[in-house]
Order: C-alpha cells, then sequence, then structure tokens
C-alpha cells in the first residue's frame, strides 16, 4: 500500500520448529493462566500474536490432532507462530517432529533427542536421510520425524522417516 509492504503473516521456516501429535491431555498439559499447553511434553507457548486455527486452549479435549509451528523459546519450550486443531486423531494420522537435536553419549545407537523427545530409529524400516546421517549429526542440527502412533519414537515404535535438514550430504568415500 503506497510502496509499503503490509505483511499478514512472517514465517522463519530456516528454523521453524514443528509438532503435529495428538493432545493426551495429562495432568497439568493445559496452563489457561500461562497460555499454554503441552504436546509430546513439549510446552507449547500460545501469545496473542499467535495465528491460531480452529483452536481455543480451553476447549482442548483429549486426541485432538494439533499442528504447530514455532520457535524454540528456551529449552523445551516452543512459541507457537501458529496452532491448528485437525479435529480427533484417527490413530493413522502422521506425527511429526522437527527441531534442533541433542546428541546422547557415543554409546547410545539410533537413538537421539529432539526438544526433550527421545526419537528411536531401527534401519531398516527407517528411512534414513541422508545415507551418512549418524556419522554426520551434530549438537543443533535440524531434523525431521515422521511416524504413525500415538506412542511415537519408543523402543517397541521407532520412527518412521528421519531427515537431516542442515546436512549438504555424505562426505566423499
Amino acid at each position: 500500500i503506497g510502496g509499503t509492504l503490509i505483511a499478514e503473516e512472517i514465517e522463519f521456516e530456516d528454523r521453524e520448529v514443528r509438532v503435529h501429535a495428538a493432545f493426551a491431555n495429562n495432568d497439568g498439559d493445559i496452563d489457561p493462566v500461562a497460555g499454554s499447553f503441552k504436546l509430546l511434553g513439549i510446552e507449547i507457548q500460545v501469545i496473542p500474536s499467535t495465528r491460531v486455527i480452529d483452536f481455543v486452549l480451553e476447549d482442548l479435549t483429549e486426541d485432538d490432532l494439533l499442528e504447530v509451528r514455532g520457535i524454540v523459546n528456551a529449552p523445551g519450550v516452543i512459541t507457537a507462530f501458529r496452532v491448528r486443531n485437525r479435529g480427533k486423531n484417527t490413530n493413522d494420522d502422521p506425527i511429526r517432529l522437527d527441531g534442533p537435536v541433542e546428541l546422547p553419549d557415543e554409546t547410545t545407537v539410533g537413538q537421539f533427542t529432539i526438544l526433550g523427545v527421545p526419537v528411536f530409529t531401527d534401519v531398516p524400516p527407517t528411512t534414513i536421510q541422508p545415507s551418512c546421517f549418524f556419522e554426520i549429526l551434530n549438537d543443533g542440527d535440524f531434523v525431521e520425524v515422521r511416524g504413525f502412533d500415538s506412542e511415537i519414537f519408543s523402543e517397541d515404535n521407532p520412527a518412521k522417516d528421519v531427515t537431516l535438514v542442515t546436512a549438504e550430504g555424505c562426505p566423499p568415500t
């Protein structure tokens, strides 16, 4: 307008964390006073500038399928840019967790943590990109993880797809 761009939405996609999962509604998972809730054990803060779609914090119920986009505000805390309620989980809806990795000690094989959530892999059937994923993975690298199940990322139910976003490929052998 008059040579000025009026933004409707601003996103920081290169470091945008995402959590798409069913709300569990355990004790303490909703704090209406603080404007926050927990999803996969991660605290999600809803602030006045958060774009909310089909979402009211006080109306959340167990198995509501939520999509959250935001930034890491503090360890294990996301400030949401956007929260969308996709309705009830059908148990075959994909679960997604994208964020910075925290590596365990060297003795742990096929496992890492994103925002405090342990992620287990099983190769195969977990699809991991790039093929040298664990050889080049570093603390803070940005990883996208997908799975199907409310008990995602356990040793009995490993992630289905894992992608290292910040990688530039495997080094030549």
